[in-house]
């Protein structure tokens, strides 16, 4: 993944560098069977709306679909 930095300043679940929101949206689905998100930038909207939809959608999609074959 680029590292474009974080997304939110805090210490919540969606706080942090790609690879924890990977981590995280990857949790939420499979174990809470989410299927939807609504993404907010919190700062930079642009460059946060690219890493999201660039970097952390397609690798939650890869892993979710690697974990369920």
């Amino acid at each position: 993944m680029a590292d474009y930095g974080r997304i939110g300043t805090g210490d919540g679940p969606l706080d942090g560098p790609p690879s924890k929101w990977v981590d995280t949206l990857m949790a939420f689905v499979l174990e809470h069977g989410m299927d939807t998100f609504i993404f907010w930038p919190s700062e930079n909207h642009i460059q946060q709306t690219q890493l999201f939809a660039n970097e952390i959608v397609p690798a939650v999609q890869e892993a979710v679909q690697e974990t369920r074959t």
